[in-house]
């Protein structure tokens, strides 16, 4: 079950990265998966979120996942991306979610490792 998480990751950052070669920010990149209606729980604590965060991403402490998550997504089958800091709570996150009954659920690791943009307010 780990390795199959660590490929899902490994997997949706060599899309991110493989479409920055073929001149795609990683910015439109993160676009064209909001556009498709997918969701990115940023699972750390609100004064990190502050610190910075990617765009659109929805703050939802890992703490508060498991009973906060429906009211965002409703939809079981909903795509979730999973980011905190370094990428080690979306670990707990995920198992969470999947638990719970969520099938689509990706951890992309941490804000630290994101290669696009961060809004810093």
């Amino acid at each position: 079950m780990k390795l199959l998480r660590i490929f899902a990751a490994l997997t949706a950052l060599l899309l991110i990265f493989a479409a920055c070669a073929a001149d795609q920010s990683p910015d439109q990149i993160w676009a064209d998966v909001q556009a498709r209606g997918a969701i990115l729980l940023d699972v750390r604590e609100p004064h990190e979120f502050a610190t910075g965060h990617v765009p659109g991403a929805i703050n939802m402490p890992v703490g508060n996942v498991r009973f906060d998550i429906v009211t965002i997504a409703p939809d079981f089958d909903q795509e979730i991306l999973l980011i905190c800091r370094t990428g080690n709570r979306t670990q707990n996150a995920a198992a969470t979610l999947r638990a719970i009954g969520y099938t689509n659920v990706l951890d992309i690791g941490g804000v630290l490792d994101w290669p696009g943009e961060l809004i810093i307010p």
